[in-house]
């Protein structure tokens, strides 16, 4: 398995400047869950459902606390840092990231498990509408005030403790929109959304069916779909496109793709580019999407995705629509340290 190795240089230099050491190739993880799609609903007309049935909500991916923290700390008492992680969204991850940013001239830092800037296999569960999602706890090592660092007239000094992480994630959408006829029973729709169940939300859906005529002839229709899909990077953190979450035979199925590799997954977290990798399917038929890594500005982005040809069909029918984003997701919890002395 590869390791990547956090140094004290990491610590001294910010989380920028990660090195990945003694890296070779990871095994590769293999998908086996299907994914069937549900086949189309013939109807006679088209009036757009609640999109909210049936959906899960929330704006969380992973939540990570710090515990056994006491209320105060003195100069000359260890600390153990204790990490409690839960899956609070709707995908389960597979892998994990860590980084510990804390003030060298306090303190030192005894690991334990070798975790920090090492690539974690884990298994957290997201959650459904019958499981709340799964939890873990992580002891991260010690941290030890440096006594030579203090003087002994001091009465307290603030500090911060700062952890970084980052996850593989998965936005999925599932929405019935109209295809057919726009002058008679498809007219454009619009659908709004707040979340679903991950740090990066569809906010906006705009669909578009379209008639066209082969050779001009009337009684030869064919029709299309236009979309235009705003995303929103509604988490606390900031995504970072990875296309390789997404397997085509299980678009959205829990585990990355096959030839998934830790090398790949470090290489995301450590890249800020603040955007997603979309995908969308209308039934079985896969959508161009342009461009397919959209980018976020001031957390915000829009996508078209079009149907790459025109279908033919007798009638006016629901089609189920699948829009699913994937990238890793990278935030910070901080705490504020207070060391007391304990004979001032």
């Amino acid at each position: 398995m590869q390791v990547l190795k956090i140094t004290k240089k990491i610590a001294k230099q910010g989380l920028s400047k990660v090195e990945a050491l003694n890296a070779s190739t990871a095994l590769p993880i293999v998908l086996t869950i299907t994914f069937l799609l549900l086949p189309s609903l013939l109807v006679s007309s088209c009036t757009p459902p609640d999109s909210s049935i049936g959906k899960l909500s929330g704006t969380q991916g992973l939540r990570f606390e710090f515990l056994s923290l006491p209320k105060k700390l003195y100069y000359d008492s260890s600390i153990p840092l204790v990490v409690r992680v839960s899956n609070l969204g709707g995908f389960d991850v597979t892998k994990l990231l860590l980084w510990l940013d804390f003030n060298l001239q306090y303190f030192e830092f005894d690991e334990a498990g070798n975790i920090l800037g090492v690539v974690q296999n884990i298994d957290l569960r997201g959650r459904t509408h019958y499981y709340k999602g799964s939890k873990t706890v992580l002891g991260l090592g010690t941290l030890t005030p440096i006594k030579d660092a203090f003087s002994e007239k001091f009465k307290t000094i603030n500090t911060e403790l700062t952890l970084t992480a980052c996850y593989p994630y998965k936005t999925v959408l599932e929405q019935e929109v109209c295809v057919g006829n726009p002058a008679t029973d498809c007219e454009d729709q619009h659908f709004t959304f707040t979340s679903q169940a991950a740090p990066v939300a569809v906010t906006s859906l705009e669909a578009r069916p379209s008639i066209h005529f082969f050779r001009g002839n009337p009684n030869a229709p064919y029709y299309s779909l236009d979309l235009v899909i705003t995303v929103k990077n509604v988490g606390e953190g900031f995504p970072t496109a990875f296309q390789d979450l997404i397997n085509p035979k299980d678009i959205i199925g829990p585990l990355p793709a096959e030839g998934f590799t830790d090398q790949d997954f470090f290489q995301a977290c450590t890249n800020q580019s603040q955007s997603v990798y979309i995908e969308a399917y209308l039934s079985t038929q896969k959508l161009l999407c342009e461009p397919s890594v959209v980018k976020l500005f001031d957390g915000e982005g829009v996508v078209k995705c079009y149907l790459p040809h025109a279908m033919s069909i007798s009638q006016t029918y629901q089609a189920p629509l699948v829009v699913v984003l994937a990238y890793t997701y990278t935030q910070r919890v901080s705490k504020q340290l207070t060391l007391y002395n304990p004979v001032t």
